[in-house]
């Protein structure tokens, strides 16, 4: 497997392009300043979600549905080899978006191999999430848990989060300047804990 340990990863996990999931990985890449890392947006790409259909329980370890040329073996490297991940995702009914899951499902190749989980030292992740809700005791514990689970699955580790709530729209967040400070903040306040 090629890594590319010198990148970081800002991953926003959003279907909504000009959103506040979008708009808040943009702040956070700001407050990682010259250090080298991608902005990807999850929904520039093709990710089939997965079929339950055990194929990569055997040796090697891979997934049927790459074959059909998807961007979800290239998404999920990605997140392997990267230094550093921070992933950005809304939360729609106490839960990932659809497209975030369908990623997070087809690590399951990852999950299979004992070998790849093993290989090396734990990478770091981090990991926002953001609600248009402002109530609800559990609104990002399940999502929290399911990520936990997926990074490490990926070889990650899961070292911080942070979560915001009642940013419907974009201009809730951006007409609050301390907030988006303190988003840039953020940004390098992780990466400064590698």
């Amino acid at each position: 497997m090629k890594e590319s340990v010198h990148e970081s990863l800002v991953l926003s996990a959003s279907p909504h392009a000009g959103g506040v999931t979008e708009t808040a990985a943009a702040m956070l890449a700001k407050g990682m300043g010259s250090r080298s890392f991608s902005l990807l947006h999850l929904r520039d790409y093709r990710v089939h979600p997965c079929q339950g259909c055990g194929f990569c329980e055997r040796s090697p370890h891979t997934c049927l549905l790459d074959r059909d040329g998807d961007d979800g073996e290239f998404l999920l490297q990605r997140i392997y080899a990267a230094h550093s991940v921070i992933l950005c995702a809304p939360i729609y009914f106490y839960a990932l978006p659809a497209d975030c899951k369908a990623l997070i499902d087809r690590a399951q190749r990852f999950w299979q191999s004992q070998a790849l989980q093993e290989d090396r030292a734990r990478r770091p992740s981090f990991v926002l999430l953001i609600a248009g809700r402002k109530k609800g005791d559990a609104l990002f514990s399940g999502a929290l848990h399911t990520l936990r689970y997926f990074l490490q699955a990926m070889g990650r580790e899961l070292v911080a989060t942070k979560t915001l709530r009642g940013l419907e729209k974009r201009t809730d967040l951006v007409n609050q300047p301390d907030l988006c400070h303190e988003l840039e903040e953020l940004g390098q306040k992780w990466l400064s804990a590698l």
